[in-house]
């Protein structure tokens, strides 16, 4: 595994608790259903999700600083819409607090890779 697969990896280790126990705790506190926790969530942790990722994992990057946040942006609306459908269907059947949290899971989980291939091929140092 390449070093800057386990530093992807490892920031993912600390965002993905991170939001899940702000989903779970914004459901408690707030008594908010799952979709609209993981809508709140999500927007509020998107911009500091991306200057972790930025900072730890491609520091060294030539990325366009626009197009980067664009891209890290779009895909993180892009699994937050489908997280928030996914907690959304599924809670109209099941009203557990931890709904929320495994269908956020789900959608991200499934977008973890691309967003990693993606992202990589955008900062990544060029080799010339």
């Amino acid at each position: 595994m390449k070093y800057r697969q386990l530093r992807y990896l490892s920031v993912s280790l600390v965002n993905v608790p991170l939001v899940q126990i702000c989903i779970l705790a914004v459901q408690v506190i707030f008594n908010w259903d799952g979709w609209l926790a993981v809508v709140v969530v999500m927007t509020a942790l998107t911009g500091p999700a991306y200057w972790a990722t930025k900072r730890w994992v491609w520091a060294d990057g030539t990325a366009d600083t626009s197009t980067a946040v664009g891209v890290f942006w779009l895909m993180s609306m892009i699994g937050l819409a489908g997280s928030a459908a996914l907690t959304y269907a599924v809670g109209r059947t099941n009203s557990a607090l931890w709904v929320a949290n495994v269908a956020s899971m789900t959608v991200f989980g499934l977008l973890f890779v691309l967003r990693y291939l993606v992202l990589d091929r955008l900062f990544a140092r060029r080799e010339e």
